[in-house]
């Protein structure tokens, strides 16, 4: 353990994820960190929207590498710190989330104990982020981008908390809700440089990752490739929608999906946009430009 007293380890823990999954992880993790003598600090969010300026925190203490113990959305908000500090400090991941489609991707037994062995002796790589782009703001992503029903979900599980603290549950009432009540839109998309109009559509979605919402939809995915995936539900009965949904659920390719890739996204809405940014509900202006930046972050695999 010689080599690794000498590294700094920074840990953002945030210990509501998951309805307390995160503190409970923190506290299985730090008598590891005892045990093997490391060299680390550790700060926890407060209360929601503290992520980026305790992000921002452990960067100034010149960690080595940061492990986050949170959900997809934690990470999400981190990446927007860690793509503008651009101090090449590679993450590992500590799952705590509902969804956790990044640690899934990473190691599908989702075990902490397995991610803090991974953060000491994993493989610093590099993966793709989408870069986001509304009139002159930019966000990131290291998941998924999606507008439709995917993001109305999305938004009621966020303006809920008693669907929250049923975590999957939750998500599955909110997409019960949704399915009921959902109204298929129109958007125009170009997908580098080809120009589609896409009328009554139910989702149109681009992911960098094998999963999606826990979906194993795109099997295939590379995040390392720079190509993004695009995957559009089109005009379908609302039956059909939930028999493609259910076959997602199962693993099985959904009949219907529409899957193709892309570098280079331009959206152009008949109106504003409600979308879902790794999870997260946002509403936008109605056009979007999203681009994949190869390999722009580094991370830590098994």
């Amino acid at each position: 353990m010689g080599r690794l007293r000498i590294m700094k380890i920074g840990f953002l823990i945030n210990p509501s994820s998951g309805g307390g999954q995160g503190q409970r992880i923190w506290e299985k993790i730090r008598p590891l960190l005892k045990r093997d003598q490391l060299n680390y600090c550790a700060y926890k969010t407060s209360r929601p929207g503290q992520v980026s300026r305790v992000c921002a925190q452990l960067l100034r203490q010149n960690v080595d590498r940061l492990a986050i113990i949170g959900g997809d959305g934690t990470i999400n908000e981190s990446v927007q710190v860690l793509m503008t500090q651009d101090k090449g400090v590679p993450i590992a991941i500590i799952p705590a989330g509902t969804g956790n489609d990044l640690a899934r991707t990473i190691d599908a037994t989702l075990q902490p104990q397995r991610a803090y062995h991974n953060l000491l002796h994993g493989t610093i790589t590099s993966m793709d982020v989408m870069e986001i782009t509304v009139t002159d703001h930019v966000q990131y992503a290291l998941n998924y981008f999606g507008i439709g029903l995917d993001a109305y979900v999305a938004r009621l599980v966020y303006h809920s908390p008693r669907l929250r603290r049923l975590r999957r549950l939750g998500y599955l009432h909110a997409i019960l809700d949704c399915w009921s009540s959902f109204v298929p839109f129109d958007l125009t998309v170009e997908a580098d440089g080809t120009k589609m109009d896409l009328e009554g559509i139910w989702l149109f979605a681009l992911s960098n990752l094998p999963f999606y919402a826990t979906m194993p939809v795109n099997p295939h995915a590379d995040y390392t490739d720079g190509s993004l995936e695009v995957n559009v539900i089109p005009h379908m009965s609302k039956l059909d929608v939930a028999a493609l949904l259910l076959e997602a659920r199962a693993g099985i390719p959904p009949k219907g999906l529409i899957q193709s890739q892309a570098r280079e996204v331009i959206i152009h809405g008949r109106g504003p946009i409600t979308a879902q940014i790794d999870g997260n509900p946002v509403e936008l202006p109605r056009t979007i430009e999203i681009r994949n930046l190869k390999q722009a972050l580094p991370i830590i695999m098994p």
